[in-house]
């Protein structure tokens, strides 16, 4: 029932439906024509076989906080929720490794449980890539819009390397583009019933069982609303109630976890670093803000040059490999294990002197220099979204993406944006740890990727409409960027490359 009073007519096939919608995001739907565009279908298969590829090939053995993950899963599978003496992961939502867990549960070997995590990281890109055009098509017909911002969303290092690990980003990215799509579906019908306010909620709280961070996606929504009750001063009563029901239903689903946080380490954001006693500008050094890389950006983009500077290590982390653990390897000949992280840095140099280690340390952080100079060029695409979004917001460009409905979506992706990226600093600053800045990592606010996608992607829509060789040039050149950072984006730690 429609919060208006009135039922919503019933569709005869909401399978069919589903279809269609999902078929015509590959489509040019301009004209009323629903012509399939290859470009379309190419981006999407290149973009999710380059994670089929290091699904297949990466070793699960390898990533940010393992050790913690693996010991999360193991827990998991006893069927109770994790603690801090099983797992220092035990702020994390259990959502993310049930997948694993049930597996161990069943008698499979933690390793072959792992391998089956990643494997549903491909499905879980699968899932992403289709949101994103399906929330683009929802927003305009323009498959430009829809090409640029997946190839946007594809260029990006972070995105490989996050998919390939056994981490909650993966599921905290899918579920964060599955909100951007139902919010892009509310704008462009303008309905508040309440099925649309139960989905919406079910999708807040399972982003919420992905990753703590995912509450700036809740506020996103409150910002939203309030910004439609503030357009429409006659929608301000159905938008409050359409609001309270979203919120209820996303803290029935997801609230009974943070209140066993709570209860267990006295508050529902815990995280396993010491908190500084109050937050404060001075917690992070000076360089932590003003940092610019001291000349190592573009030549050496590795630990520990520029350790603990935000927007350096930041950089390099959306683009390289800063901290190790994806295309800058050590492989031990001892034993026939891989190095990685902080143990490769710290034993390089004595590894190669005594002959026992395989590494490309003193190689692959040169090519990771040009991959970051290479990348200003994406990184400037996205900017240049980011701000043409104010402009939108603000109402300024007169063309066809300027209306009520594309301005009310642009504002939820910007709030997102904007309230995920505070947050993130808020927390670096509250939980310093100015001796390597190692909480400096994109995959952590990976999630919100989407959101500038899809920014840039309006921006090159309608650069397409009035310049269609400039929208042309600046995609092949993208794709340039993507060919010369390709190995950036494929893993360097191949299970294959254990054998001998």
């Amino acid at each position: 029932m429609a919060l208006d009073g009135h039922s919503p007519a019933r569709s005869p096939s909401r399978l069919h439906r589903v279809l269609r919608v999902m078929g015509d995001s590959f489509c040019d739907l301009r004209g009323g024509s629903r012509s399939l565009d290859w470009r379309l279908v190419a981006a999407f298969v290149i973009v999710n076989s380059i994670v089929a590829v290091n699904a297949f090939l990466h070793d699960p053995r390898v990533g940010y906080d393992r050790r913690s993950h693996f010991a999360y899963i193991e827990a998991l599978s006893e069927l109770r929720l994790v603690t801090l003496e099983d797992s220092e992961e035990y702020f994390s939502p259990p959502l993310p490794y049930l997948v694993p867990s049930l597996l161990v549960r069943a008698g499979v070997p933690l390793f072959d449980a792992a391998r089956a995590g990643q494997w549903a990281n491909l499905g879980l890109s699968i899932g992403v890539t289709l949101l994103l055009l399906m929330a683009a098509a929802a927003v305009s017909d323009s498959a430009a819009l829809r090409l640029a911002a997946l190839a946007l969303l594809g260029s990006l290092p972070v995105y490989y390397r996050t998919f390939a690990f056994v981490r909650p980003e993966p599921y905290l990215v899918f579920f964060a583009i599955l909100t951007v799509y139902l919010i892009a579906r509310i704008q462009r019908q303008d309905r508040w019933d309440y099925s649309g306010a139960a989905t919406l909620g079910i999708a807040l709280g399972l982003v919420m069982l992905s990753r703590q961070s995912g509450v700036s996606l809740i506020l996103a929504v409150v910002l939203f609303a309030a910004w439609r009750g503030f357009q429409s001063p006659g929608l301000r009563v159905r938008v409050s109630v359409w609001l309270g029901l979203t919120l209820s239903v996303a803290l029935l689903v997801s609230g009974w976890f943070y209140f066993h946080l709570w209860r267990q380490a006295g508050t529902p954001l815990a995280f396993n670093t010491d908190r500084a006693p109050a937050f404060s500008l001075r917690n992070q050094p000076l360089g932590f803000y003003l940092g610019i890389g001291g000349g190592n950006l573009f030549i050496h983009p590795f630990r520990p040059n520029f350790e603990g500077q935000l927007v350096p290590v930041f950089y390099s982390e959306v683009w390289g490999d800063y901290w190790g653990y994806f295309s800058v390897y050590g492989r031990d000949l001892r034993t026939q294990t891989y190095l990685s992280g902080l143990g490769l840095y710290t034993n390089w140099q004595i590894g190669l002197d005594q002959g026992w280690l395989v590494t490309n340390f003193d190689t692959m952080p040169r090519y990771l220099g040009r991959v970051n100079r290479v990348a200003l060029y994406p990184t400037l695409l996205g900017l240049a979204g980011l701000g043409y979004g104010f402009l939108l917001a603000l109402g300024r460009p007169r063309d066809s993406f300027d209306s009520p409905r594309t301005r009310g979506f642009v504002v939820f992706l910007l709030s997102a944006l904007m309230l995920t990226a505070l947050g993130y600093v808020f927390a670096l600053i509250l939980h310093p740890s100015p001796l390597r800045g190692d909480t400096i990592k994109a995959t952590y606010i990976l999630h919100v990727a989407p959101c500038l996608a899809l920014l840039f992607g309006l921006l090159a829509a309608r650069v397409e409409q009035k310049h269609r060789t400039l929208f042309s040039s600046m995609l092949v050149l993208l794709c340039l960027v993507v060919l010369h950072n390709l190995p950036a984006m494929i893993t360097h730690y191949p299970l294959l490359g254990l054998g001998g």
